[in-house]
């Protein structure tokens, strides 16, 4: 509803926080030992938030590509939102298994399982930083473009005077 208000961008930018900001948030649960019973409840309660977001990145991510592609490389580019869902998964298994190159059994369960969802941080910044560079880029592209249209004016009328 809000991507029909307000354009596809918008929402994926709210999902995009739904999904980053309980992954950050994993990554620094205290333990069962610092808050008892406490600790599991957040956790389920953050990866639910993940769960929502999830449920509304996928069909968002798919609305704004194809509402920003060109018509004759939609179809292709819409197929990216499913081969990134492979792809993501991918590279959360290669998170993972450079996880056990590096640490031992223990070491991970102790600690390093929380490495994964810290280093969602900066690849959200990432994230945010493209949005609002696309936004910047475009509103500059189209004020470049009407420059260009305006001199253009001005050089045809000079000429025409």
């Amino acid at each position: 509803m809000m991507g029909d208000r307000k354009g596809s961008s918008q929402p994926l930018k709210v999902v995009l926080m739904l999904m980053a900001i309980p992954t950050a948030l994993i990554g620094f649960l205290p333990t069962d030992q610092d808050i008892g019973t406490l600790a599991p409840v957040l956790l389920i309660t953050l990866r639910l938030l993940q769960g929502f977001a999830v449920g509304g990145e996928y069909p968002t991510n798919a609305c704004y590509i194809f509402e920003s592609s060109p018509d004759d490389r939609k179809s292709i580019l819409c197929s990216v939102v499913a081969a990134s869902t492979a792809l993501g998964m991918l590279l959360a298994s290669l998170v993972a298994f450079l996880l056990f190159q590096y640490f031992d059994r223990a070491t991970i369960l102790a600690w390093a399982w929380r490495i994964p969802f810290i280093l969602s941080i900066p690849l959200t910044a990432v994230c945010l930083y493209s949005f609002w560079y696309k936004r910047n880029f475009l509103k500059s592209e189209k004020i470049l473009s009407f420059c260009m249209e305006s001199i253009k004016m001005a050089v045809i009328q000079n000429i025409l005077d």
